[in-house]
Formats: structure tokens, sequence, C-alpha cells
């Protein structure tokens, strides 16, 4: 089943789980060189990630409704 994109995520060809949000931040910076792999490491601890994804959420960085979401007609029913 295919799934609104609402955060940015990380679909590695390895087989493994997808990520998405700041899980997936930190798996793109564990590509770049090893300073940039410490700290994609350090972010997606278990307590580090959430406070993080709760922080960015709060601050208006959350999720996203697509644009194609938003442009779609609602049907009212006049039957109540």
């Amino acid at each position: 089943m295919e799934q609104a994109l609402a955060r940015d995520r990380n679909v590695p060809s390895d087989g493994t789980a997808s990520v998405e949000g700041v899980r997936a931040m930190g798996r793109a910076l564990e590509h770049l060189n090893l300073g940039w792999a410490v700290a994609g490491i350090a972010l997606r601890l278990p307590l580090v990630w959430q406070f993080v994804q709760v922080m960015m959420d709060a601050s208006g960085l959350g999720p996203r409704i697509p644009a194609a979401a938003l442009s779609c007609p609602v049907s009212e029913s006049t039957e109540r």
C-alpha cells in the first residue's frame, strides 16, 4: 500500500525498514563523512530522535499536507 508523503522518508536499498522524519535525516547524515555520521548516529538514538521530532513538530516543521490532498473536491451530503 502506498502512503501519502507527509515527512521526509528514507527507504534503504538493503531491505531494512524505511524511516521517516528525524530518523531519515540521521540516516542521510551517515553517508556524508565521519563527523556527520557520528551526528547522524546520535540523532537516531531512541530518546534523542523522539525529543528532536517533537520539538520540530511543535515549531511548525511537522507533517505537511500534500497540495493534491487540498485540491480534492469534498462531497457534501444533504442528508442529516
